[in-house]
Protein backbone atom coordinates (compact mmCIF):
# COMPACT_ATOMS: atom_id res chain seq x y z
CA UNK A 1 0.00 0.00 0.00
CA UNK A 2 1.50 3.43 -0.92
CA UNK A 3 0.02 7.12 -0.19
CA UNK A 4 0.02 10.37 -2.75
CA UNK A 5 3.77 10.75 -2.27
CA UNK A 6 6.13 10.02 -5.35
CA UNK A 7 9.73 9.78 -4.21
CA UNK A 8 12.15 11.03 -7.67
CA UNK A 9 15.28 11.44 -8.68
CA UNK A 10 16.29 14.00 -11.84
CA UNK A 11 19.29 12.80 -14.53
CA UNK A 12 22.24 14.49 -13.36
CA UNK A 13 22.20 16.63 -16.47
CA UNK A 14 18.63 17.99 -16.10
CA UNK A 15 18.90 21.70 -14.67
CA UNK A 16 17.20 24.10 -11.83
CA UNK A 17 14.99 25.51 -14.74
CA UNK A 18 14.33 22.00 -16.45
CA UNK A 19 12.80 21.20 -12.59
CA UNK A 20 11.00 24.32 -12.24
CA UNK A 21 8.96 23.90 -14.95
CA UNK A 22 8.73 20.02 -14.47
CA UNK A 23 6.77 20.84 -11.56
CA UNK A 24 4.91 23.37 -12.87
CA UNK A 25 3.79 21.25 -15.79
CA UNK A 26 2.68 18.79 -13.39
CA UNK A 27 1.83 20.26 -10.43
CA UNK A 28 3.70 18.71 -7.96
CA UNK A 29 4.12 19.87 -4.79
CA UNK A 30 7.74 19.70 -3.35
CA UNK A 31 8.00 18.40 0.40
CA UNK A 32 11.23 17.46 0.95
CA UNK A 33 14.74 16.06 -0.80
CA UNK A 34 16.92 13.23 0.84
CA UNK A 35 21.24 13.59 0.43
CA UNK A 36 20.67 10.49 -1.99
CA UNK A 37 19.00 12.72 -4.86
CA UNK A 38 15.37 12.34 -3.98
CA UNK A 39 12.44 14.50 -4.01
CA UNK A 40 9.52 13.98 -2.55
CA UNK A 41 6.53 15.20 -4.39
CA UNK A 42 2.83 15.01 -3.30
CA UNK A 43 0.76 14.81 -6.61
CA UNK A 44 -2.32 17.03 -6.79
CA UNK A 45 -5.55 16.34 -4.82
CA UNK A 46 -8.05 13.68 -6.86
CA UNK A 47 -5.28 12.07 -8.80
CA UNK A 48 -4.59 8.49 -9.32
CA UNK A 49 -1.11 8.06 -8.06
CA UNK A 50 -0.64 4.86 -10.74
CA UNK A 51 -1.63 7.49 -13.38
CA UNK A 52 0.81 10.07 -12.35
CA UNK A 53 3.81 7.28 -11.55
CA UNK A 54 3.02 6.24 -15.56
CA UNK A 55 3.19 10.12 -16.92
CA UNK A 56 6.31 11.15 -14.62
CA UNK A 57 8.45 7.68 -15.65
CA UNK A 58 7.67 8.77 -19.65
CA UNK A 59 9.69 11.94 -18.77
CA UNK A 60 13.19 12.29 -20.19
CA UNK A 61 13.96 14.06 -17.10
CA UNK A 62 13.46 11.89 -14.60
CA UNK A 63 16.10 9.08 -13.56
CA UNK A 64 14.61 6.46 -11.06
CA UNK A 65 10.76 6.87 -10.22
CA UNK A 66 9.34 4.97 -7.49
CA UNK A 67 5.94 4.50 -4.86
CA UNK A 68 6.28 5.50 -1.25
CA UNK A 69 5.36 2.01 0.09
CA UNK A 70 3.61 2.47 3.69
CA UNK A 71 4.65 -0.65 6.49
CA UNK A 72 2.20 -1.65 8.99
CA UNK A 73 3.36 -3.04 12.54
CA UNK A 74 1.70 -6.23 12.64
CA UNK A 75 1.35 -8.03 16.51
CA UNK A 76 0.04 -11.61 15.09
CA UNK A 77 2.08 -13.79 17.17
CA UNK A 78 5.08 -16.06 15.65
CA UNK A 79 3.77 -19.17 18.04
CA UNK A 80 3.63 -21.99 15.45
CA UNK A 81 0.64 -23.24 17.11
CA UNK A 82 -1.12 -20.04 16.73
CA UNK A 83 -2.69 -21.38 12.99
CA UNK A 84 -4.11 -24.10 14.84
CA UNK A 85 -6.27 -21.52 17.03
CA UNK A 86 -9.19 -21.43 14.62
CA UNK A 87 -11.05 -19.67 17.16
CA UNK A 88 -8.88 -16.38 17.27
CA UNK A 89 -8.71 -16.07 13.29
CA UNK A 90 -12.65 -16.15 13.07
CA UNK A 91 -12.51 -13.36 15.73
CA UNK A 92 -9.85 -11.46 14.33
CA UNK A 93 -7.90 -11.09 16.81
CA UNK A 94 -4.84 -10.28 14.99
CA UNK A 95 -6.32 -7.19 13.70
CA UNK A 96 -7.71 -6.26 17.09
CA UNK A 97 -3.67 -6.70 18.68
CA UNK A 98 -2.64 -4.34 15.82
CA UNK A 99 -4.87 -1.59 17.50
CA UNK A 100 -4.13 -2.49 20.90
CA UNK A 101 -3.17 -5.46 23.06
CA UNK A 102 -4.47 -4.72 26.51
CA UNK A 103 -2.83 -2.55 29.47
CA UNK A 104 -1.91 -4.11 32.95
CA UNK A 105 -3.55 -1.36 34.60
CA UNK A 106 -6.95 -3.59 33.14
CA UNK A 107 -8.40 -5.90 36.17
CA UNK A 108 -10.45 -8.85 34.50
CA UNK A 109 -12.66 -10.71 36.78
CA UNK A 110 -13.07 -14.89 34.94
CA UNK A 111 -15.92 -16.73 37.19
CA UNK A 112 -15.18 -20.40 36.20
CA UNK A 113 -13.66 -23.41 37.85
CA UNK A 114 -10.21 -21.91 38.67
CA UNK A 115 -7.07 -21.60 36.94
CA UNK A 116 -3.01 -22.88 37.07
CA UNK A 117 -1.39 -20.55 38.70
CA UNK A 118 2.08 -21.41 37.41
CA UNK A 119 0.94 -21.65 33.56
CA UNK A 120 3.89 -20.27 31.99
CA UNK A 121 1.67 -18.09 29.59
CA UNK A 122 -0.25 -16.40 32.28
CA UNK A 123 2.53 -15.97 35.12
CA UNK A 124 3.09 -12.59 36.50
CA UNK A 125 -0.33 -11.65 34.82
CA UNK A 126 -2.21 -12.96 37.35
CA UNK A 127 -4.41 -10.48 40.16
CA UNK A 128 -2.92 -10.56 43.71
CA UNK A 129 -5.11 -8.55 45.97
CA UNK A 130 -3.38 -5.96 47.25
CA UNK A 131 -4.94 -5.50 50.43
CA UNK A 132 -4.41 -9.07 51.94
CA UNK A 133 -1.07 -10.20 53.05
CA UNK A 134 0.75 -12.34 50.52
CA UNK A 135 0.71 -16.10 50.98
CA UNK A 136 3.91 -17.81 52.38
CA UNK A 137 4.59 -20.00 49.97
CA UNK A 138 3.11 -18.57 46.70
CA UNK A 139 0.87 -21.30 45.39
CA UNK A 140 0.05 -22.37 48.62
CA UNK A 141 -3.25 -20.79 49.82
CA UNK A 142 -2.79 -22.21 53.47
CA UNK A 143 -0.26 -20.54 54.19
CA UNK A 144 -1.88 -17.25 54.56
CA UNK A 145 -1.97 -15.28 57.68
CA UNK A 146 -5.49 -16.64 58.43
CA UNK A 147 -6.87 -12.91 58.40
CA UNK A 148 -9.16 -10.81 56.35
CA UNK A 149 -6.86 -8.57 55.57
CA UNK A 150 -8.82 -6.01 53.61
CA UNK A 151 -12.05 -6.18 55.45
CA UNK A 152 -14.05 -7.29 52.49
CA UNK A 153 -15.14 -10.63 53.76
CA UNK A 154 -12.85 -12.96 52.82
CA UNK A 155 -10.01 -14.88 54.57
CA UNK A 156 -6.70 -14.70 52.93
CA UNK A 157 -8.41 -13.81 49.54
CA UNK A 158 -5.22 -13.10 47.62
CA UNK A 159 -5.57 -14.84 44.81
CA UNK A 160 -9.35 -14.51 44.45
CA UNK A 161 -12.22 -16.71 45.80
CA UNK A 162 -13.64 -19.81 45.73
CA UNK A 163 -17.50 -19.45 46.42
CA UNK A 164 -17.98 -23.30 45.57
CA UNK A 165 -15.88 -25.12 48.41
CA UNK A 166 -16.28 -21.11 50.30
CA UNK A 167 -12.21 -20.96 50.55
CA UNK A 168 -9.15 -19.27 48.70
CA UNK A 169 -8.03 -21.68 47.22
CA UNK A 170 -8.61 -21.24 42.87
CA UNK A 171 -6.27 -23.31 41.95
CA UNK A 172 -7.72 -25.27 38.45
CA UNK A 173 -8.50 -28.76 39.30
CA UNK A 174 -9.68 -29.75 36.32
CA UNK A 175 -7.58 -32.22 34.78
CA UNK A 176 -7.63 -30.71 31.00
CA UNK A 177 -7.27 -27.43 32.71
CA UNK A 178 -10.06 -26.09 30.69
CA UNK A 179 -10.72 -23.31 32.65
CA UNK A 180 -7.52 -22.44 33.00
CA UNK A 181 -7.90 -22.59 28.60
CA UNK A 182 -10.77 -20.10 29.08
CA UNK A 183 -9.30 -17.32 30.65
CA UNK A 184 -6.24 -18.02 28.02
CA UNK A 185 -8.38 -16.93 25.62
CA UNK A 186 -8.76 -13.74 26.35
CA UNK A 187 -5.55 -12.64 28.48
CA UNK A 188 -2.45 -14.47 28.46
CA UNK A 189 0.79 -12.96 29.22
CA UNK A 190 2.97 -14.58 27.19
CA UNK A 191 2.09 -13.42 23.39
CA UNK A 192 4.70 -15.39 21.14
CA UNK A 193 5.70 -18.86 22.75
CA UNK A 194 4.68 -22.51 21.91
CA UNK A 195 1.95 -23.24 24.37
CA UNK A 196 -2.19 -22.73 23.65
CA UNK A 197 -2.97 -19.45 25.68
CA UNK A 198 -2.64 -15.71 23.79
CA UNK A 199 -2.50 -12.08 24.82
CA UNK A 200 -1.76 -9.72 27.54
CA UNK A 201 -3.81 -7.85 29.96
CA UNK A 202 -3.94 -8.67 34.28
CA UNK A 203 -6.22 -11.31 35.27
CA UNK A 204 -8.40 -11.52 38.74
CA UNK A 205 -9.93 -14.60 38.98
CA UNK A 206 -13.34 -15.31 41.06
CA UNK A 207 -13.71 -19.04 40.94
CA UNK A 208 -16.39 -21.97 40.98
CA UNK A 209 -19.52 -20.07 40.85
Amino acid sequence: MYNKVLPLKFKSGASEQDIVSFEATHRLKKLRQAITGFIDYEIPPLHDITSVHDRLQKSALVETLQYNYMGHLLRAPNDPLFPDQWHLNKIKADAAWDITTGSSSIVVATLNTGIDWDHPDLDGVIYHNPGEDAWQTPFNPSTGNGMDNDGNGFVDDWRGWNFLDNNNNTDDLCPRHTRTLTAGLALAGRPNNRLRLKRPACIHICSDY
